[in-house]
């Protein structure tokens, strides 16, 4: 049995991105253990992104940034 791989945006691999760079490079030199721990938290993040990219099916992810139809919202008489 297949996995199904959910369509993630391009501001979660964006964010990953930016994290594993921030981690390596300001974190890490000064707390070395926070930055293994962002470092890791981050690579895991990316990779996921990665795998969204390749196997994630395109038609979910233009489903879900569709945008929903506003319903029409009755107003209800006062009652006196």
């Amino acid at each position: 049995m297949g996995y199904k791989v959910a369509p993630l945006n391009s501001t979660f691999m964006l964010m990953a991105i930016l994290g594993l760079l921030i981690s390596i490079f300001g974190v890490y030199p000064n707390f070395p253990q926070w930055g293994a721990a962002f470092t890791i938290l981050f690579f895991l993040m990316f990779v996921a992104s990665v795998i969204s990219t390749t196997y994630g099916d395109p038609d979910l992810e233009l489903k879900m940034d569709a945008p929903k139809p506003k319903r029409k919202v009755s107003k209800k008489k006062k009652k006196k």
